[in-house]
């Protein structure tokens, strides 16, 4: 038996009597809707944070063009494109860390010696955000 993912967990959902297309089509589609509710999300908080309040309608603008370009362009091409992208954020991970190597040496010496079964019984502080009156 030959075919990509898809066709065969089509095929193999099309085995279930009556209701095996209807679950399969139902969890497809709350997937689908909810991954794009979720990344969307994702970038618009991550364009806030890096251009401003004022990026938020920019950011929908380009997100419904990707929808719509995601909903036409063949499906290699999008694994493709989702492929280069998620590569690209290795850069600024891989600048995070080399920024932090100091930060991560520092802290990690203070453990130097110590094992993972070693216990350390010292009381954990708790401050009170007054602000809020919550424990943080």
């Amino acid at each position: 038996m030959s075919g990509n993912g898809s066709e065969l967990t089509s095929l193999a959902f099309s085995t279930i009597p009556v209701v095996g297309n209807p679950i399969l089509v139902i969890g497809l589609i709350s997937f689908t809707f909810s991954t794009m509710l979720g990344w969307y999300y994702y970038g618009e908080r991550c364009a806030v944070y890096l251009f401003g309040e004022k990026s938020i309608l920019t950011y929908k603008i380009i997100w419904i063009c990707g929808i719509l370009i995601g909903s036409l362009a063949e499906l290699k091409m999008i694994w493709n494109i989702a492929d280069i992208l998620n590569g690209l954020m290795t850069i600024p991970n891989i600048v995070a860390v080399l920024l932090l190597s100091g930060t991560i040496a520092k802290e990690t010496k203070k453990y130097a010696g110590k094992h993972i079964d070693d216990k350390d019984e010292s009381e954990i502080p708790i401050i009170k955000n007054s602000k809020k009156g919550i424990l943080m």
